[in-house]
């Protein structure tokens, strides 16, 4: 069975943000660190950024997995 996805249409003013978004990163990429880079490409991974966020959550409420579990 197929699922049906709806795309949602993107304003023009978030277009015009990424566009100066995108130009700026070029203009300072030389002067960027592997760390920055690597930074940045953690920041704009929306699933990461939405894992990590669930976990610290889970965290805070006191859910977690102990080590040895995870490590099996």
């Amino acid at each position: 069975m197929a699922t049906k996805t709806t795309i949602q249409p993107i304003s023009p003013l978030a277009l015009e943000e990424a566009k100066d978004a995108v130009t700026k990163l070029k203009s300072i990429k030389p002067f960027l660190t592997r760390a920055d880079e690597e930074t940045l490409g953690i920041i704009m991974d929306k699933e990461l950024v939405s894992n990590l966020s669930k976990s610290l959550n889970e965290a805070k409420r006191g859910e977690y997995e102990p080590l040895e579990s995870i490590l099996e």
